[in-house]
């Protein structure tokens, strides 16, 4: 911009010239909006900024992983509606603040009980501990275990027709959240052999029938 200087009388002076730089900047960025607690959400600057731009996030609490201020993710510690804000800010100008929302859905937990040990070809009784839900889908693995009765959250009776260890294990899923998978081992004990007679006899001493098992 130039600037002519003048006295009273319209005489012209000194011609300054000054320069006013005009820098562009725009607040946007890129985020996962619906995740799983647990998940960590990814963010990613998408607006204008010149480079040495200071980024002034409000992360709702979050903690960033990771080790630029313009693509990174981030995690939080509860489950709930995260809001995600963004200003940016370059040589004392600032930015309109950016914002968005993310909903960090819950996950379920599996846990369940079940006997340690029994014998072949009884019943076990096994259970989902945790706090039932309609909304639940509980995803069983009973390793060959035959189910006798039970749904959902149980409790279920199953009977497995082999001897030795079994692994029993669960996930549960919430509106398309899941849960770690836990497992117990389970350990069924042969039954033990049945003896066979192998002849009759009379004890002569004792006058008495006489019965020999092999």
């Amino acid at each position: 911009i130039d600037f002519l200087m003048t006295d009273s009388l319209g005489n012209v002076g000194a011609k300054i010239v000054d320069s006013i730089a005009h820098y562009s900047i725009q607040a946007l960025f890129e985020v996962d909006t619906v995740l799983c607690y647990g998940d960590p959400a990814s963010i990613k600057f998408t607006g204008i900024a010149p480079a040495n731009s200071t980024y002034h996030w409000n992360l709702d609490g979050g903690t960033p992983i990771g080790q630029n201020s313009d693509d990174f993710n981030v995690i939080w510690d509860t489950p709930g509606t995260k809001n995600i804000s963004l200003k940016v800010e370059f040589s004392a100008c600032m930015s309109e603040s950016a914002q968005q929302t993310v909903l960090y859905k819950p996950t379920p937990i599996a846990e369940f009980e079940s006997p340690k040990y029994f014998c072949l070809n009884d019943t076990a009784t096994i259970q989902y501990t945790g706090v039932p839900s309609e909304e639940y889908i509980y995803n069983w693995n009973f390793d060959g275990g035959h189910i006798v009765s039970g749904l959902g959250p149980g409790p279920f009776q199953v009977v497995w027709g082999s001897s030795g260890d079994k692994k029993v294990s669960l996930s549960v899923v919430l509106d398309g959240c899941e849960s770690d998978s836990i497992a117990q081992i389970v350990t069924i004990s042969p039954l033990p052999p049945k003896p066979s007679i192998c002849f009759i006899t009379v004890d002569e001493e004792l006058s008495k029938n006489m019965v020999v098992w092999q």
